[in-house]
């Protein structure tokens, strides 16, 4: 994965500690003793949902059938738990990035397409610079705004655990849960998540950063979804970045977005880096 390297940090704290990590779905291939390829893969038996989340062959290795080898173990394995479709990559709780990169890798959207994986959409991942970073011009006009309707925003406080994540169970996915729990357990929360707050003291919406611990990752980031078109955004997402500023964090970035998002976060500065193709497969018993 020559676009995507891992330290042996990160390969522990991402993929071995993991809450669904499961050997039997983490494959490796051997030539002798030296390891040639890898495939990690994950499942939900409840849902009956599995993910590929990513893999690699030497590039000696390669052109010999061997990374169609790995997936067909898998798809194999996975048929016998009954899982019924497989999402490429794009695995909620830990993915390494959302898709195939075209670009970083243009072997590999052919490569799953004849395995049976079919392109379901696309994503990007965005970034850009805040050395010399302002708020826009007409931003207090619009948090004036905001305020007028008696929303307050606000660093994350312990107090306001329990409205946040009532919220993000109500209107996001579930993995959103799981990076503000982290955040909080590990006391980084007042710095890593900024809120807003009606006058009833619920949280109505809020963004976050450094869920990996890369203090410049930003997001996840929503607001209620009978709230929008507020503004919040807006106000949420330029907060976050003066305050990255303040905190001496001079480049933000986020891996995955795309449709009316990516327009707003075009809007708001920010530049396409990495673009992908995003593949699912519907299994049958015998791939």
């Amino acid at each position: 994965m020559a676009a995507d390297p891992i330290d042996l940090a990160g390969f522990t704290n991402r993929i071995l500690l993991d809450s669904k990590f499961d050997a039997q779905h983490f494959l490796l291939m051997l030539d002798g003793r030296q390891v040639v390829g890898f495939l990690w893969a994950t499942a939900d038996q409840a849902t009956r949902q599995g993910w590929l989340i990513a893999m690699g062959v030497l590039p000696q290795a390669q052109h010999q059938r061997r990374g169609a080898s790995l997936v067909t173990r898998i798809q194999q394995l996975f048929v016998g738990e009954g899982v019924q479709q497989i999402t490429l990559a794009a695995y909620p709780a830990s993915y390494l990035f959302p898709g195939v990169d075209t670009a970083a890798y243009p072997n590999a959207l052919p490569f799953f397409q004849k395995l049976g994986f079919v392109k379901s959409g696309d994503a990007v991942s965005m970034q850009r610079t805040l050395v010399n970073y302002h708020r826009p011009v007409n931003f207090d006009q619009v948090l004036n705004q905001v305020e007028a309707l008696g929303i307050k925003i606000r660093p994350f406080q312990l107090s306001d655990t329990y409205s946040l994540l009532m919220l993000l169970s109500k209107d996001f996915a579930p993995d959103w849960q799981v990076n503000v729990r982290q955040a909080i357990k590990s006391g980084l929360a007042s710095r890593t998540i900024i809120v807003a707050v009606n006058q009833y003291d619920e949280i109505i919406g809020y963004c976050q950063r450094a869920i990996d611990g890369s203090t410049g990752r930003f997001g996840p980031f929503g607001v209620r979804s009978d709230m929008r078109r507020q503004h919040l955004g807006y106000v949420l997402f330029h907060t976050m970045l003066a305050t990255m500023v303040k905190q001496h964090i001079y480049h933000v970035y986020f891996l995955w977005t795309d449709g009316d998002a990516q327009r707003f976060y075009t809007k708001n500065g920010m530049l396409v880096y990495r673009s992908y193709s995003l593949l699912k497969q519907t299994l049958t018993e015998k791939p």
